[in-house]
């Protein structure tokens, strides 16, 4: 029988990046996978990228792999990924946690619009001098019926957009984390009187929303996706709590500096 003595961490994120390195020095033999295009991973545990299908599959994986545990620190809207790997984890007897990052919260002078579905956009953006959507991909019918409805419209990604973009539709390609002097430079750049953004929570991405409140910029932001039918998915809402359940699980003194197992 196989001897399963490694954490698989899912990541994604600034986070998981640092949390995985951390573990790594803790002596935790950690599998870094990311499934996203935007760039490598760069770090010292064992890492790998692209996602499971050119393995067979994410439980092919688990099961012809030494891995006993995953921590899953997918992106907050990265659902169909925690939904997949629970689900998995579950059927193939691994111990599973999701780290669900704290949503941001509003200031007390913030009113921020929260909407559900992308389609209610264009409405609720209507007449608008220059948007500035940091949401990621967008669909080609969005994205024309926003250049109809707004002056001018401008899309951040990390990756190249998957469409053909209207004469007043811009790209900015940018990858975070950002300065707030990097938000006030695009903010004036393009003289955006709206954002809209994703509820991501974190460091990485917030000086957009300190920048908006400060030029009484409009604030729209995308609803977390909804969990309740995965009421039994087990959570964890603090780095310290991610790490001290890892090291415990794995029975590592809870000391910086070990050496990884092998």
């Amino acid at each position: 029988m196989m001897n399963k003595t490694k954490l698989l961490l899912l990541g994604g994120t600034g986070e998981a990046k640092q949390m995985a390195t951390q573990l790594h020095q803790q002596g935790v033999a950690v599998i870094y996978s990311e499934a996203g295009r935007v760039r490598a991973p760069k770090l010292p545990c064992e890492t790998r990228a692209g996602g499971f299908r050119a393995v067979g599959g994410f439980h092919r994986y688990l099961t012809e792999t030494p891995i006993s545990a995953v921590l899953d620190m997918t992106h907050p809207y990265a659902m169909r990924i925690s939904e997949q790997a629970w689900s998995v984890c579950k059927n193939a007897d691994v111990t599973y946690w999701r780290y669900q990052r704290p949503a941001w919260q509003p200031a007390a002078e913030d009113e921020w619009i929260t909407f559900t579905d992308r389609a209610e956009l264009p409405d609720k953006l209507a007449g608008e001098i220059s948007v500035l959507l940091t949401i990621g991909q967008l669909e080609q019918s969005l994205i024309d019926a926003l250049a109809k409805a707004c002056d001018q419209v401008v899309i951040r990604t990390a990756v190249p957009l998957d469409a053909q973009l209207p004469d007043n539709v811009y790209w900015e390609q940018a990858i975070g984390p950002f300065s707030e002097q990097d938000e006030h430079d695009l903010f004036a750049k393009y003289g955006v009187s709206a954002l809209v953004s994703k509820n991501s929570g974190g460091n990485a991405t917030a000086p957009k929303l300190d920048v908006a409140r400060k030029l009484g910029v409009s604030v729209f932001l995308e609803a977390r996706p909804d969990m309740s039918h995965l009421n039994d998915m087990p959570l964890l809402n603090d780095l310290n709590q991610c790490r001290d359940a890892v090291i415990t699980f794995f029975n590592i003194p809870n000391e910086p500096g070990k050496r990884p197992r092998r």
